[in-house]
């Protein structure tokens, strides 16, 4: 082919090409939109490169891989759109908070009665689940429904006979599935062995029934032995003073903290009786009451202490002692020992008062003279206080046919 063959082809070429741009006039533009998408993309990756190597710089230092910056700056950005809650204390309920709670050494610490319940669990009451709540039925088909129990406070009742079994009133406060603020009161029998505790169920329900009777009175072969025995042997004193002292008064207390009763004698003085481990000790003997002795006794039921009022010199000296009976059977005697009515300087017995006043004023334990302090501080460790407002009156107030009949 020569040269102006190839001229020819070339404009046939170019005149075709002509036509085919004026056809589709995008595949013009293609290269050029290609051409600033590439760099786009280009100054995205860079700016991306850029801004990473600064975080790295200060966030993953200190010899930290890049895949550790990264995990930080993912942590980072989740910290930032999921809100803390590290602080904020777990709600728990009642029986959870309280489960730690433990039975006391005492056997008429009312706590006794809401540890046992605690102990127990919340299950106890659960005796039928609902939606938002549950429903607590007792023995007596009494119905309770419960949405959150919040508070039980407890309250000694007393100890069966035989001292095998206390029995405690809890109050079970509670709020209902309405919201309402309630609450029940349930028997609660604390055995010996604590850990066998339970609900006898509602207290004024339980108390009035035979079961109540079974388990609380003499009906315990141990017991009516222990009562045959203390009460023959009140008797054996009660006959022998009868024969001495007639129409001498009588009464049964609870002096110390068991459950048998003290025979209190009040003929030839005050006498007081304690029957223990089958033998009688006499801890109280002819005391005088009155004129020449003590203007009264009184006694802590169930503390074991005794406290009487006596003066001197036609009340110008008072004193005031509190006996407390220890573990040897004996008393710790504490003594106060003051001025009492004032008299004038002109009255005959001044002089000879002050005197005495003098030399015995104080306070004393056992007879020893010690400083105030150190006496407050032993009548405290004795767990009875000088201020105590529970004293009742000892005395006898029962004939000898009415103190035969209650023994």
């Amino acid at each position: 082919m020569d040269n102006n063959e190839n001229n020819v082809q070339d404009q046939v070429n170019e005149v075709s090409r002509e036509k085919e741009t004026k056809a589709n006039p995008s595949n013009n533009k293609a290269p050029k939109i290609t051409a600033v998408l590439i760099a786009t993309i280009l100054i995205l990756v860079i700016g991306i490169g850029v801004g990473c190597g600064i975080w790295l710089a200060k966030n993953g230092g200190n010899g930290a891989s890049t895949a550790e910056a990264l995990n930080k700056m993912d942590n980072s950005a989740t910290n930032n759109v999921t809100e803390d809650n590290s602080n904020e204390p777990e709600e728990k309920s009642y029986f959870e908070a309280n489960k730690n709670l433990d039975f006391t050494s005492n056997q008429r610490d009312d706590i006794n009665g809401k540890v046992a319940i605690i102990k127990r669990g919340e299950s106890i009451f659960q005796t039928e689940k609902h939606d938002g709540y549950y429903t607590y039925k007792d023995m007596f088909s009494n119905s309770y429904d419960i949405k959150e129990i919040t508070n039980i406070t407890s309250e000694y009742e007393m100890t069966s006979n035989n001292g095998e079994l206390n029995l405690f009133k809890a109050v079970v406060e509670y709020i209902d599935n309405n919201n309402n603020k309630k609450s029940f009161a349930v028997a609660v029998i604390v055995p010996k062995d604590q850990n066998q505790a339970g609900i006898a169920g509602t207290y004024d329900n339980y108390t009035g029934t035979t079961s109540f009777v079974k388990e609380f009175t003499n009906l315990y072969e141990g017991s009516r032995e222990a009562e045959k025995s203390y009460a023959s042997e009140y008797i054996k004193i009660i006959d022998k003073i009868e024969t001495e002292y007639p129409n001498s008064k009588y009464d049964l207390i609870y002096f110390n903290n068991d459950n048998i009763p003290d025979l209190v004698v009040d003929g030839p003085g005050l006498n007081l009786y304690m029957y223990e481990n089958g033998k009688v000790y006499t801890l109280m003997e002819n005391e005088s009451v009155g004129i020449g002795g003590s203007k009264y006794f009184d006694y802590l039921e169930k503390k074991g202490a005794l406290y009487n009022y006596g003066n001197g010199y036609a009340g110008a000296i008072s004193q005031v002692i509190i006996k407390v009976l220890n573990s040897k059977r004996e008393f710790d005697e504490f003594k106060i020992i003051s001025e009492g009515a004032t008299l004038e300087p002109t009255d005959s017995m001044y002089e000879q008062v002050q005197k005495e006043l003098a030399k015995s004023a104080g306070h004393y334990y056992n007879g020893k003279k010690i400083s105030e302090e150190e006496f407050n501080n032993k009548l405290k460790e004795s767990s009875v206080s000088s201020q105590e407002k529970d004293y009742k009156s000892l005395s006898g107030s029962k004939s000898i046919e009415e103190i035969k009949k209650q023994l």
